[in-house]
């Protein structure tokens, strides 16, 4: 006859859960066109801090990125997102960044950071100052310069919104004309 031995126990099992990466970045939503960009993007994963972590980014809707931005994971759970609008590229652009690790699960998890970059236009810049005075009978002349990053030459046009009756303002950004009679002040 044998002796026999019973001890009772009681398994749990737990489901395991998987949690999305996190983005630790804020994206950066406006650039001036003509300047650089840069937006430099960092995931992490609560949950398997030691997971390689795959980033990319997209247009809206997974479309490709506008041709002026450039995007590189670096592997670590870091990227960049990255480029110079010009003057064509005045808008604004739906971007999305999509993290997820793999954590050595059958179903992974991923994270989805969806914004907008306003380029914004640069405003033409004056590189002329008037001359704020005329004297009677004697011809007055200026001439307008201006500079725009965004603009050839050939692009900017030039409007005299305002001035007095005895000046005439011609294409070529010249503002003329021969002050007569007594006009003091204007």
């Amino acid at each position: 006859r044998g002796l026999v031995s019973t001890q009772s126990f009681v398994i749990s099992v737990e489901e395991f859960v998987v949690t999305p990466p996190e983005f630790l970045s804020d994206p950066v939503l406006l650039v001036t066109s003509g300047q650089n960009y840069v937006y430099d993007v960092e995931v992490t994963d609560p949950d398997a801090p030691q997971a390689p972590i795959t980033i990319y980014a997209t247009s809206l809707n997974n479309q490709p990125l506008p041709d002026w931005l450039l995007w590189v994971d670096n592997g670590n759970g870091t990227g960049r997102l990255s480029g110079s609008p010009g003057f064509a590229d005045i808008d604004t652009h739906s971007i999305e960044i999509v993290a997820y690790s793999n954590e050595g699960v059958p179903s992974q998890e991923f994270a989805i950071q969806s914004f907008e970059v306003e380029v914004e236009a640069v405003f033409p810049i004056f590189t002329s100052g008037p001359l704020i005075a005329a004297s009677q009978g004697l011809p007055y002349e200026y001439t307008v310069t201006l500079v725009d990053p965004d603009a050839s030459p050939d692009e900017l046009s030039l409007e005299l919104v305002s001035g007095p009756d005895w000046l005439s303002f011609e294409d070529n950004g010249v503002v003329e004309g021969i002050r007569s009679g007594n006009l003091a002040g204007t």
